[in-house]
């Protein structure tokens, strides 16, 4: 199974890309939807509600969950996995190739 994480900064298109990967037919996933996946988590790592107005990104974490991960992409194929998280990097040697999509001059560009 080949896994491909497509990363970037929030508004970079990430999700906009996995949708179209999903229209072709490839299993494609934005996982800030899928909070058995991706959630909220306070500086010890335990499950917190959102806060009202700006998240203080030092006090919190957007972390992808292991299992919840491992289990989505069990199976599937070649997967595309859009997102940006505060642990992925940990992920990062699961992932077959990372594309990292920033917003340059009104188009996309594949920076690494």
């Amino acid at each position: 199974m080949a896994t491909y994480l497509i990363t970037g900064i929030a508004g970079s298109g990430k999700s906009s890309v996995a949708q179209v990967l999903a229209r072709r037919g490839y299993h494609s996933y934005n996982t800030d939807d899928m909070p058995d996946i991706t959630r909220l988590e306070d500086h010890t790592g335990r499950p917190a509600e959102w806060p009202e107005g700006p998240v203080d990104w030092s006090k919190y974490a957007w972390n992808w969950q292991e299992a919840g991960l491992q289990k989505l992409l069990t199976g599937t194929g070649t997967a595309f996995v859009a997102a940006i998280v505060s642990n992925q990097a940990r992920f990062i040697p699961c992932s077959r190739r990372s594309l990292c999509w920033s917003l340059i001059k009104e188009r996309f560009a594949t920076v690494c």
